[in-house]
């Protein structure tokens, strides 16, 4: 947990899904298994995987239009509490990194705040975490750039300025959505798109990691492979 009057060098913004948590290889089979044992709707996972990414309930309303997304909500709840998240490789080391280092760690989703926020409760991560914005906590969503506007004006009520910012994700919309609000990023391969499909979308190679383990934080500096990609103030 963060002291009081913490104060920050930098920030880093990290999608969750399948760039903290392996979500797709273990939720979508279990969205499936909720929706058809309990609500008698049938879903393709194939399905769920080609509609991935949108907010949680303009998904669920997708999927399954004729059920009560809260009802819902509160059973997938209790079945995904039976298979605690798998946390992908090198997450754990960057936040420790980042509260040694006094870098705030922030989370931008489109699922849900309650979902995400119980997977890092269970993850043993939530005390690294100075906040969270899920699907119900912004006006716009992403692929609009202008969903990073409270991550950023929150940024800057702590002090902490745009060229100390690092954005963290595993898909071409991430990217899109940093690079238009000129925020640093670095691709993770976790997720469905490939090394290729970032370098079409125009982030340079040196950008792009196979997974966290790869990025290490210091006091003043975030580094690639041993390579320096962002300097920090010193506060």
């Amino acid at each position: 947990m963060y002291p009081n009057q913490y104060r920050f060098s930098g920030a880093i913004v990290l999608d969750f899904d399948d760039t903290i948590a392996a979500t797709r290889e273990t939720r979508a089979k279990l969205l499936c298994e909720v929706a058809l044992s309990h609500f008698g709707v049938h879903i393709l996972e194939e399905k769920i995987n080609a509609n991935w990414g949108k907010p949680f309930d303009e998904l669920l309303k997708y999927l399954m239009p004729n059920v009560n997304e809260r009802e819902f909500s509160n059973i997938y709840a209790d079945a995904m509490r039976k298979y605690p998240p798998k946390i992908l490789p090198g997450v754990q080391d960057i936040f420790q990194e980042a509260y040694n280092n006094h870098i705030a760690i922030l989370i931008l989703s489109s699922g849900s705040n309650k979902l995400v926020s119980q997977d890092i409760e269970i993850a043993k991560l939530s005390n690294f975490v100075l906040k969270l914005w899920g699907h119900e906590d912004t006006t716009q969503h992403k692929p609009d750039p202008r969903v990073l506007d409270p991550l950023l004006a929150f940024s800057i009520s702590l002090g902490i300025s745009k060229n100390t910012l690092l954005y963290i994700g595993d898909s071409t919309s991430d990217y899109h959505i940093a690079k238009r609000n000129g925020v640093l990023f670095i691709a993770t391969l976790t997720g469905s798109q490939t090394e290729q499909d970032f370098l079409l979308a125009g982030l340079p190679q040196e950008y792009i990691v196979k997974d966290l383990s790869l990025i290490k934080l210091g006091h003043h500096t975030i580094s690639v492979r041993n390579k320096k990609v962002l300097s920090l103030s010193d506060k």
